[in-house]
Order: C-alpha cells, then structure tokens, then sequence
C-alpha cells in the first residue's frame, strides 16, 4: 500500500508509528515563482535530529530509503524555500535491518603491500587509513546525524567542525 505525506513549510508533523513504512522519495512541489532557496527536510527518531534531503529548483527530487518501526516517535519537517514537500513511500510487512551502506573488507595492512580502501558508492579511494575510510562512509548513510547551530542555522555533520563554528558565533554575539 502507497504513503503519501505533505509537509508544508514551517510546520511539525508529529506521530508515533503505529504500522511499518518505508519512505521513498522526497519531491519538491515547484511554485511558477520558485527560486533558487534550499529546502532542508529533516526527520526527528527519537532524540536525534537528521537531514534527509536538501531541495531546489534544479533539484526536485530525492531518492531516500528510509525504514520507520512500530513504537518509534517521529517527527517531520522542512526548513527554507516556501514550498511544500512530498514524502513518498510504502507500508512495510515487517522490519528491514538491511546495511544500507556495507562497509569494504579491510585486509591487513603490511609495509611492502598497502591497503586501499575503495568506496562502492562514489569510488573515491583511501589508502592505509581505516579511519578516515569508515568517516567517509558515514557521509553516505541517509539517516547521517547533523549539528545545526541554533543561532545561524548552519548544518554540520562534524562534531568537531561544529563546536568550532559556534564558538565563534557565541564570540560574535558577545
């Protein structure tokens, strides 16, 4: 069965799930006087807040696959542009637990033989650094968890790079 949700600019939507789905696609509804303003759609799970999609007018749609279980409190909502956004998705019969990113396997790495660590979804290659590999590979994953300063607004998906920034914007505000 089909789900549909309408998010309309600067409001919460609130629900507790009472039956699985999966969201699909966000498509953002284009007015004839649409500019080139960013809608950020964001998801609440719980306590974490997370940016989904980011839409304009050169780029309407987001394939997402997102899994909502029975019992989690969730909320939706958009930040931007003054479009409305559409959720797209599908009711679910039972609980996906599919890896949506599956991390490389990572031989040992010895002096003369380095490892290189090749990302299978935009191909970019690290070599002998597993730490850095296994950042990166958090970029890809759709429900990544950002920092958003509460006093400008801007997104991080960096705790460190965060903290920075808004000790420098509480510094401006003194």
């Amino acid at each position: 069965m089909l789900l549909g949700i309408c998010l309309q600019p600067d409001k919460l939507y609130h629900q507790t799930v009472k039956r699985n789905f999966r969201i699909s696609q966000a498509t953002l509804e284009l007015a004839n006087d649409a500019n080139d303003t960013f809608r950020k759609v964001w998801v609440k799970k719980g306590t974490k807040v997370h940016l989904i999609a980011c839409l304009s007018r050169f780029v309407p749609n987001a394939e997402l696959d997102l899994d909502f279980t029975v019992g989690e409190k969730v909320t939706f909502y958009t930040q931007g542009a003054n479009e409305d956004v559409y959720l797209e998705g599908f009711y679910t019969s039972q609980t996906s637990n599919t890896n949506l990113v599956k991390e490389a396997t990572q031989p040992k790495t010895t002096e003369k033989n380095p490892v290189v660590l090749q990302c299978n979804i935009c191909n970019l290659t690290i070599t002998n650094n597993r730490s850095n590999f296994k950042r990166h590979m958090k970029l890809h994953e759709p429900m990544q968890e950002v920092y958003v300063c509460n006093l400008c607004g801007q997104v991080y998906q960096n705790k460190y790079n965060f903290n920075v920034h808004h000790a420098r914007d509480i510094g401006k505000q003194i």
